[in-house]
């Protein structure tokens, strides 16, 4: 695949291993909404596109300042997989999102492609998708009529264009999301390839593309959209939803490059913009929301003990400790609900007895949010190796750990436990892990030196992963760097509820 930095910005795909023609694909030529002037003619911008593992390329484009557009082309063997996202950076709420999508040849077939003459295609009709739909896919066919080449999309139909003797392009208009809230995403995902066979074979070829369900990778993992940088020396963030809107929280560290109070401090981000700081010189927190309650937890300055802040407007905090153990060392936190009940988990590095090798996860629950009983010391992961501890979430009568693990670098991994002290590995590991897309800009005021800095990092680690489910769908935060102290803020997505993305790293045997 090779991209093309022209006007009519697109990648031409040529299949390997296959004596086919080329083609060539063009994402998007227009993005369409209501409450969104069309945004057209976008272009692609040098520097912004990337090979990630696998040959995938990835790439940013920016139409206009409140759209962003985030294109990942992934070979597979008779033609690509295509993951379009669209991501709303304006004030006003968007419906009815839509893209122009276009398929064309990138040159005339030769003498010799199987199953194609020395002649433009034939533009074929339209070729049904699943339940009778062919307004989501829509291929051409070859002069013999054993083989077409399509585009299809796992969408809500689309508004299309049949292919015809004078239009030598398969367009769709696919559906990315019925509505984008304000700094909302969604991403679409579809293939275009060769399939060879008979029309009958081709309806249902598609009709399985077509069908709408919880992404996953080559491997069958939760595929997790990489969309790149937010910021730089910023880690333990965490995104969620108060109020029906969603924010970001941060512990701000007393390094920090815009920290005016140069001490370390939590903060809400609401839209870009950071809120009043609270909780000085705490650390090491994370925030979730109960009701129109939000609450925080962080440690103290000396690590040994970890404080509850409680606000219902981000603004007055009620603070109180939940615990206090002069004997550890504590660090990473997160809160999970459960059956009846709240669950903490923590990171500690000590005493040796109950850490073992550093960093381990320890546990404590509670009723209300504020009494708080520590577990029995078997209550742990893992005391064995590096397995710093870092998200933690409950479903259906699971607790699922997601960590960080010292393997070829610093990997997330996950794993699962009914009790807190008999765990199970995912056999879909890793979750995350260092890659390309990672330096990918996805604040475009970051500034032209902080990009160098970027692009010229170390990134070795995948770390500190948290997330909430918004209107389907996941927002995901991480960070990334050399897991020596030079370390980036980076987002992700899923497209699929939080119930989907647990359950999908633990197929049922």
């Amino acid at each position: 695949m090779t991209l093309d930095s022209g006007d009519r910005a697109g990648v031409d795909i040529t299949l390997s291993g296959l004596r086919s023609p080329s083609f060539r694909l063009l994402l998007p030529e227009a993005v369409l909404a209501s409450g969104l002037e069309p945004a057209e003619a976008v272009h692609a911008v040098p520097g912004a596109w990337v090979t990630a593992a696998g040959g995938a390329v990835q790439g940013i484009v920016r139409p206009r300042s409140e759209l962003a557009c985030l294109l990942r082309l992934e070979p597979r063997e008779s033609g690509v997989e295509i993951a379009l996202s669209i991501e709303n950076r304006s004030a006003a709420i968007w419906s009815d999102v839509r893209v122009d999508v276009c398929l064309s040849h990138s040159r005339p077939p030769r003498d010799g492609d199987a199953g194609w003459s020395n002649r433009e295609f034939i533009p074929g009709k339209p070729v049904e998708a699943g339940a009778g739909d062919s307004s989501i896919a829509c291929a051409y066919e070859s002069p013999d009529g054993k083989a077409f080449l399509y585009l299809a999309w796992r969408t809500a139909p689309s508004r299309g264009q049949a292919p015809s003797a004078a239009n030598a392009c398969l367009r769709l208009r696919p559906q990315v999301a019925e509505a984008l809230a304000p700094a909302e995403s969604a991403t679409l995902y579809g293939a275009a390839g060769i399939f060879r066979g008979t029309r009958e074979e081709l309806a249902g070829h598609l009709g399985r593309l077509c069908q709408r369900r919880p992404p996953v990778d080559r491997e069958g993992r939760p595929a997790i959209f990489k969309r790149g940088t937010l910021d730089l020396d910023l880690v333990e963030t965490t995104p969620l939803i108060w109020k029906g809107r969603p924010l970001r929280f941060e512990w701000v560290r007393s390094g920090y490059w815009n920290n005016a109070l140069h001490r370390d401090h939590f903060r809400f981000v609401d839209r870009g913009t950071p809120g009043e700081p609270f909780a000085l010189d705490h650390q090491f927190a994370s925030a979730f929301c109960e009701g129109d309650t939000v609450y925080v937890t962080g440690t103290t300055a000396k690590r040994n003990e970890v404080h509850v802040f409680a606000s219902g407007d981000l603004t007055t905090w009620e603070t109180w400790t939940a615990l206090a153990r002069p004997d550890y060392g504590i660090f990473n936190t997160s809160v999970a609900r459960a059956a009846g009940e709240y669950v903490l988990m923590f990171e500690i590095d000590g005493p040796p007895a109950e850490a073992g090798v550093p960093f381990t996860a320890r546990f404590a629950r509670s009723r209300d949010l504020r009494r708080w009983e520590l577990t029995p010391p078997e209550c742990c992961y893992s005391k064995d190796r590096y397995t710093a501890p870092h998200c933690l979430r409950w479903l259906e009568g699971w607790f699922y750990d997601f960590y960080l693990e010292a393997h070829q670098g610093y990997e997330m991994r996950v794993v699962r436990s009914r009790d807190l002290i008999r765990w199970e590995p995912s056999p879909r590991n890793p979750v995350l892990r260092a890659s390309a897309e990672d330096k990918l800009i996805a604040d475009p005021r970051l500034t032209p030196e902080q990009r160098k800095k970027i692009a010229g990092a170390k990134d070795i680690n995948n770390s500190d992963i948290d997330f909430c489910e918004w209107n389907g769908r996941l927002l995901i935060d991480y960070s990334w760097g050399n897991q020596e102290g030079t370390e980036f803020l980076a987002e992700a997505s899923y497209e699929g509820t939080e119930a989907d993305f647990l359950r999908g790293w633990f197929p049922e045997r």
